[in-house]
């Protein structure tokens, strides 16, 4: 219990599918999740909606190695609070969990950058 604990105060990228029901699930065993800096994938994986904790922005990409013409665009769909300042779509998505890259559809990621 202790360990889950400790863990949950670390930073952390997060990816979700959507199903053809609408149904969403987060997307299991994504190594360096909670490291900052370009990861890729081992293949491509189909994303809805992305969630970051405790890094200052995330960014994710359609091509390996966070090449920047592939950089993606999400829209906060969470309640709008203190992020009136995304009134569109952005790149740079901050700690959150209701960045949808599409709707009701899923986008191919192949990598994404992380900073502290």
């Amino acid at each position: 219990m202790l360990l889950l604990i400790a863990t949950s105060a670390f930073a952390d990228i997060r990816f979700y599918r959507i199903n053809k029901q609408g149904q969403q699930y987060r997307i299991e065993l994504v190594r360096n999740s909670a490291k900052p800096g370009c990861h890729s994938f081992t293949k491509a994986r189909k994303v809805f909606r992305v969630a970051q904790v405790r890094f200052a922005y995330c960014e994710v990409y359609s091509s390996r190695q966070c090449e920047l013409d592939s950089i993606l665009s999400a829209r906060w769909t969470g309640k709008r609070g203190n992020r009136v300042e995304h009134e569109g779509s952005v790149t740079q998505l901050t700690p959150g969990a209701m960045w949808v890259l599409a709707d009701q559809a899923n986008v191919k990621v192949r990598s994404w950058r992380c900073e502290n």
